[in-house]
Formats: structure tokens, sequence, C-alpha cells
């Protein structure tokens, strides 16, 4: 297929979000990034350069959010931050729950590219979606735009942009998470 899905709509919401918050009147307190990694099925390398590439300034990263599940249904927030840091994660929740996403938790893994970064320490937030329509079309034929639902779309650019607005304007940050043990050589 034309990976509409995988992973064009993740690269449209981000794009999306990401323009919403450049164009709004107040910009948040700190610089939101936007990285498209490449190479996740063969070995995720575009992440491991990334987050390779960052060396001491892996500090100044505040929060990870990752979208790759294609533009389906949206229904929760999960987190992984410092544990001190979890009111401000709820704050954010209670911005999504009109959009009928609930709190899910602390279990979360940052995605498979943004997970690098979780390894490193940095904290990261899921914005966890329905995604058993996500697996009938991932890497077949069947994934074309016209399986793309135009409203669901929005409804993941309105969660991502808020949570990334709101993260990047968050006081004081998310902490550290631990960092992951390097396998003995």
């Amino acid at each position: 297929g034309t990976g509409a899905h995988d992973d064009a709509t993740g690269v449209g919401v981000i794009t999306a979000a990401a323009k919403l918050i450049g164009e709004s009147k107040r910009r948040p307190q700190r610089t939101i990034r936007v990285v498209f990694y490449a190479n996740e099925e063969f070995g995720l390398s575009g992440a491991k350069a990334y987050a390779a590439s960052r060396g001491d300034s892996i500090e100044r990263h505040v929060l990870g959010l990752e979208s790759d599940l294609g533009a389906f249904r949206p229904y929760g927030l999960r987190a992984r931050v410092a544990p001190d840091r979890l009111s401000l994660v709820r704050s954010i929740q209670s911005v999504l729950e009109p959009l009928g996403i609930a709190y899910h938790g602390t279990e979360a893994s940052g995605g498979a590219d943004v997970g690098q970064l979780r390894e490193l320490g940095v904290p990261v937030v899921d914005i966890v979606a329905d995604a058993a329509p996500y697996f009938d079309l991932h890497h077949t034929a069947n994934d074309t735009f016209d399986k793309v639902d135009p409203g669901l779309l929005r409804l993941n650019v309105a969660a991502f942009a808020a949570t990334a607005y709101l993260a990047a304007d968050a006081d004081g940050g998310f902490g550290r998470v631990p960092v992951a043990s390097k396998p003995a050589q």
C-alpha cells in the first residue's frame, strides 16, 4: 500500500500539531523539537543515531512523545515520568478528557523510536489509541489513504498538539526516569 497509516498519518499528525503550536498566540516556555525517524522496521537506526548524537544534551530533553500507530481513536494517556511529576501528567490528561482520553497509568514505553530516548532517562508519554484496525492494514496493500478517517485524524492532531504544548509549557519539567542498564559485553 501507500503507507497511509504506517507512517503517513504519524508524520501528518505531528506536522499539523507543530503547525498549530507554532501559530498559537502564546508560545510555550520550551522549544518543541520535531524529529522524523527512519528505519524503524529494520533496526531503528534513525532513532539510535538521534539518541547517540545528543550526548550530554540529552538532559535538556524534557519529554518524548511519538505518533506511530496510525490515526485511530485515541482513548488513553500513559506516562513514565519522575513520580513527583505525575501531577503534571494528570493535569495534561484532564485537558484531554473532553476528547475521550482517560489516564492509563505509568507504564509508557515512548514507542519504538522515542523509547531509545527513554532508555537514556528521558521521560515519555504515550497517547494510547485503538490499534486493532492498524494491524489489519499494517504492511499490507490495503494501507491506503481511503482508510484514513478525517475526523479521527483531527482528533489525533488535537491530542498531540495539546499534549506537546502543555508539556513544553509545564513548570519544572518531568524529571528523569531510570536509565536502562547496558547488557554485559
